[in-house]
Formats: structure tokens, sequence, C-alpha cells
């Protein structure tokens, strides 16, 4: 596309991953952290996924022979499919809020070095600008409401005298 390069992290990205702002990004050290903890996270949750739908095609397996058997469903690999499911979601949750929490430390990181150097920190600035969206958005409801809870101005009715 004819997109600004700094708008991309590198040039085999899908424009899905473009930057809402027109700013560059803090540094490509932070790039190439999140782009590790993204590999890491996809590399120790796929087996994760390939497991639980092997487990899956199993219990469908099981199912389906079952119930040409004419015997019923039994509840037993329902039970294992939905343990499964919880077990393979807490380790997922746990596994992002460690990778968030390493996120925030970078910021932090960001940030402190920022404040030493007398540059502009981007994230109070992204904040303001997300702020003031809010507040405008916010006036344009309450405008919106206002407007429609007042009643009707009907040209046909006469003044009072």
């Amino acid at each position: 596309a004819n997109q600004p390069s700094f708008l991309y992290r590198n040039s085999s990205l899908e424009t899905s991953s473009m930057v809402d702002r027109l700013e560059m990004m803090p540094s490509p050290y932070l790039w190439n952290v999140i782009d590790q903890l993204q590999h890491t996270l996809k590399s120790t949750i796929q087996p994760q996924m390939d497991q639980l739908a092997k487990n899956l095609y199993v219990a469908r397996q099981s199912a389906a022979t079952a119930n040409s058997n004419a015997e019923g469903t039994t509840s037993t690999p329902v039970a294992t499919i939905v343990r499964s499911q919880i077990d393979a979601f807490l380790r997922i949750a746990s596994m992002i809020s460690n990778v968030h929490e390493q996120v925030q430390q970078l910021k932090s990181i960001y940030t402190t070095n920022n404040t030493r150097n007398n540059r502009e920190d981007i994230f109070i600035k992204a904040n303001q600008i997300d702020q003031q969206r809010e507040h405008k958005v916010q006036e344009q409801i309450r405008s919106a409401v206002f407007l429609s809870s007042a009643p009707p101005i009907n040209a046909t009715t006469p003044a009072a005298p």
C-alpha cells in the first residue's frame, strides 16, 4: 500500500496491524520483545489447542459410535472435554496475564527513560487524545438526549396571550 513505512512493524504484516496514530512507535526493541512474547505464547498454546482438538474429535467419535449402537451417550466424554477446555482456558489466561505484566514493565521502563531525557511521553499524549475524544462523544450523547427529551415545537399552535 501507499502508507508510510513507519505505520508497520515490518513489511510482512497485514493492514490490520496498523497503528491508529501517525506517530513513530516507541522503539524497535519494544517491537522485538512483543514479537518474542507473541512467538513464545503461540508456541506454548498451539500444542494445547491441538490436544484439545484431538480430545474433541475423540469425544465426537465416541458419541457417534454410542449413538450408532443405540446405547445412548454417556456424560464422561463431554465432562472430559469441558474439564480440558476449562484447564486450557485457565492456562491461556495465566499466560496472557504474564504477558500483560511484562508489557506494563516495558512501558514503565520506556516512560522512565523518556522522563529522564525530557522527551514527550506518547502514552500520556495518547491518553489525552483518547480523553478528548471520549469527552466529545459524551457531549454529543448529552446533546442528543437533551434534544430528544425536549417537547417538539408545533408551528401551528398560537402563542399564549
